[in-house]
């Protein structure tokens, strides 16, 4: 099995290499982010963070609400005909939904502010809509790449944009005035180089061809044909975002934006490995499906067993470790004003074990044509972790309240996991051991011997 995965690595266009692509770049971002946070979570305060954070939750959810998601089916477009015209739809929705935000920032920013009790000036408030625009059109041209598997290319830009948002936060920290949202500012200036780099290379490859295919009734045409991502697609993304950052609005208006920004420097240490690992594998894993789906069905199953198993025994052990060991490994990595997070960081990273398990396979699900069955699995977890979420604001108690959104979590991705497996007849019995016996038995060692150790 390692000769063959080395040998595939050197196969230029196989899986292997086009992972190793990304997560190689994913890998240098992550560790980007390890060598500049230290420094960050020093200079920023935690309600600094805390402001990102919620900025960030609401561009997860405007994102794919003003494309209605075709981006999504950029990849799996039958040709490239439908492909522009899907990205011209995409491109005309984001357009007017955004001038609309704006517009509607500009007539009733101050209002908003009242209404929802914002902590912001309203000037910051025309950060959003610019943000939507910005994340948008890079959330277009990323599934572009994806398509035409210019996996370097990408990859070279996410390092570059990476490394100029993490130059400029350093900076505005350092020399600006108002720094409550220098995180906000960094990120956009930092994403718009990127996009005028991805635009510049769209246009390089792509004008003739972009502009030959482009009538008014082929975008009607392709809006008609892929009518499943916005009816269930759609649906299905947004209540996934109100899952994931629900919690991120609950801590933000109902405890403090301090200890939303200690959960979000959290999030942001455990999530590394799902960023260099899942996220990589995601966009990866959706464009090697499909393909082996058209050419055998027969050896689906087997490429998600093999991609699962590799997974779950490769990262068990640093997860385990995390869940026992958080609070000292983030105290002396982010320094004392961290605390919280390291105590967040513990009881969490069982949930983002799981993600990294089970996130890579859900594209799957677009695969097998079962977007519906993708949307009820958001709604059932949605209604969870809302009811979590609830128990633990009305308990004014944010470790439970965190307890509960990474039981909740954890319970869903299993489920989801075990559907997947099943519809494939892939045996689930050993994700239900491994998640149920053996990463349980690992962590519980891992405290026998921290508490010996404190002991004596």
């Amino acid at each position: 099995m390692i000769k063959d995965t080395i040998k595939s690595l050197f196969i230029k266009g196989s899986f292997t290499q086009d992972v190793f692509i990304v997560s190689f770049g994913k890998g240098i971002v992550a560790i980007i982010g390890f060598l500049f946070v230290p420094i960050l979570s020093r200079i920023y305060s935690p309600e600094a963070y805390g402001n990102f954070s919620l900025y960030s939750a609401f561009l997860a959810f405007f994102v794919p609400l003003f494309t209605l998601s075709f981006p999504s089916a950029f990849v799996v477009a039958k040709n490239d005909k439908l492909f522009f015209n899907l990205f011209s739809l995409s491109t005309i929705l984001l357009l007017l939904s955004t001038a609309f935000t704006f517009l509607l920032v500009l007539l009733l920013g101050d209002y908003l502010i009242k209404v929802f009790n914002l902590a912001y000036e309203s000037r910051i408030l025309f950060l959003i809509p610019l943000g939507i625009l910005i994340n948008g059109f890079f959330s277009q041209l990323t599934s572009w790449n994806v398509r035409r598997k210019q996996f370097t290319f990408s990859t070279s830009v996410a390092v570059g944009h990476n490394l100029l948002i993490r130059i400029f936060n350093l900076l505005i920290g350092i020399f600006g005035r108002n720094i409550s949202y220098g995180l906000i500012y960094g990120s956009l200036l930092g994403r718009l180089i990127a996009l005028i780099i991805l635009i510049a290379k769209f246009l390089q490859k792509e004008k003739r061809k972009f502009i030959s295919n482009i009538t008014f009734n082929n975008i009607i045409i392709s809006g008609k044909v892929y009518k499943k991502y916005p009816l269930y697609f759609l649906p299905g993304r947004l209540l996934e975002n109100l899952w994931n950052q629900s919690i991120v609005y609950v801590i933000g208006f109902g405890f403090s934006k301090s200890i939303l920004g200690n959960f979000a420097i959290a999030v942001s240490v455990l999530n590394i490995p799902i960023q260099v690992i899942a996220n990589s594998m995601s966009s990866v894993f959706l464009k090697k499906a499909n393909d082996i789906y058209i050419s055998n069905k027969n050896e689906l199953p087997i490429f998600i067993k093999r991609l699962t198993s590799k997974l779950f025994f490769t990262w068990i052990i640093p997860f385990s470790i995390l869940s026992v060991f958080g609070p000292e490994i983030i105290k002396v990595f982010l320094g004392d004003q961290w605390t919280m997070a390291g105590k967040m960081s513990s009881i969490m990273a069982p949930y983002f074990f799981t993600t990294l398990i089970v996130s890579p396979i859900l594209s799957v699900l677009q695969v097998l044509k079962k977007e519906v069955h993708l949307f009820l699995y958001n709604l059932i977890g949605f209604i969870l972790n809302t009811i979590g979420l609830l128990i633990g604001f009305l308990l004014g108690n944010i470790e439970i309240l965190i307890m509960l959104y990474t039981a909740g979590n954890v319970l869903m991705y299993l489920l989801v996991g075990i559907y997947i497996m099943r519809i494939n007849n892939i045996p689930y019995l050993r994700i239900i051991i491994g998640f149920l016996l053996i990463y349980p038995s690992t962590i519980l060692v891992l405290y026998l011997i921290k508490k010996a150790f404190m002991i004596y």
